[in-house]
């Protein structure tokens, strides 16, 4: 089907014929909605799709407003439930605000390496995502990966021993704020437009941030301590507006949805840019620190029991939440082991 929705295009762009437009005749608006900027990945990933659109539609209006444009996270999700935006995309932080269990996958140390993040997601999780935004009036899309975040601050901080009662900023969320009691840090909430003057002003001495975002917004030139923990998996999920999406014809559904790029190309994009800003690190300043089996033993001890705390806060669905992600992270542990078995059986 997607095959001959692709040729159809083609063959429509090619003869000058154009796909159906809406009810009244006119090309289709579609709004995209972000907060971006020029040279990210999130950048790429949005003008890779502006270009696949023209390729193969010629009554789609696409406006791309993906540099932050419609003020912050909350206020263009709020634009996109209302249908003044019809696509956007949003940090899981920001996703926590519609699907609360969504926050779980910020607990701390629940994820041990991108390949199990990988599995887990696609596997366990994107279908029942899917569900939990559609009950919300919200269709899922892709999902957008950022990375592991880790520890910055003003001095190194090693161990959660270093982070006792210091001021630490934290985003607004139930999981940013748990992590932080859990270390001991005196927690600040602070929203990430503020972060800077935060630092400046010493109203904060440390925090917790992707690489992409502490390398790149100015964070590192306050505080260019950064320690390796992969204490949290950051994303994203792009979606659309539900009751605008329904209303597209079946073919303009698939054409938006085949000119997004896939999730191998967003999550390739995301971890070569982690690669790249870590090598470019001690030119800039950046003093990084990896962490050795005891410190990283240190911190999961620390913060282990703000799982439950979290789930308790959360309430509703969160502990079957919870336990989807568990039940995928055992599969994965067993997917890993029969490879493991495979391979040494096969050199033998």
């Amino acid at each position: 089907m997607r095959k001959f929705i692709k040729l159809l295009a083609l063959f429509c762009c090619v003869s000058g014929l154009s796909f159906p437009t809406n009810a009244i005749g006119n090309p289709i608006k579609v709004v995209v909605a972000g907060a971006t900027v020029p040279g990210a990945v999130g950048e790429e990933l949005f003008l890779r799709f502006r270009d696949n659109i023209l390729a193969t539609s010629s009554d789609i209006d696409l406006k791309l407003l993906i540099y932050g444009e419609l003020g912050s996270e909350e206020q263009y999700l709020a634009s996109l439930r209302r249908g003044r935006v019809q696509i956007g995309v949003y940090s899981g932080f920001a996703m926590t605000g519609v699907v609360p269990e969504l926050d779980l996958l910020y607990a701390p140390f629940l994820f041990d390496s991108e390949n199990e993040v990988d599995f887990v997601i696609d596997r366990y999780l994107t279908q029942t995502v899917s569900e939990q935004l559609a009950a919300v009036g919200l269709r899922f899309l892709r999902w957008n990966e950022i990375g592991f975040n880790h520890v910055y601050g003003k001095k190194p901080l090693l161990t959660p021993a270093d982070t006792v009662g210091i001021r630490f900023r934290v985003a607004l969320s139930r999981s940013a704020e748990l992590f932080g009691k859990s270390i001991g840090a005196d927690v600040i909430p602070v929203n990430y437009a503020e972060l800077i003057p935060a630092l400046e002003t010493g109203l904060v001495d440390a925090g917790d941030t992707s690489i992409f975002v502490y390398s790149r917004s100015g964070i590192s030139d306050n505080a260019p301590y950064l320690t390796l923990t992969a204490h949290t998996y950051a994303y994203g999920v792009i979606m659309a507006n539900a009751q605008w999406w329904n209303s597209l014809s079946t073919i303009h559904q698939e054409v938006i949805t085949d000119s997004l790029p896939s999730m191998n190309f967003i999550r390739r994009g995301a971890r070569q840019s982690v690669r790249q800003d870590l090598e470019r690190a001690a030119g800039l300043g950046i003093q990084t620190h990896d962490l050795t089996p005891t410190q990283q033993d240190a911190w999961k001890t620390a913060t282990i029991a703000s799982h439950a705390q979290l789930i308790d806060v959360i309430g509703g669905n969160a502990q079957n939440f919870y336990d989807r992600v568990l039940r995928g992270k055992a599969a994965f542990e067993a997917s890993a082991k029969n490879s493991n078995k495979l391979e040494k059986s096969g050199t033998q």
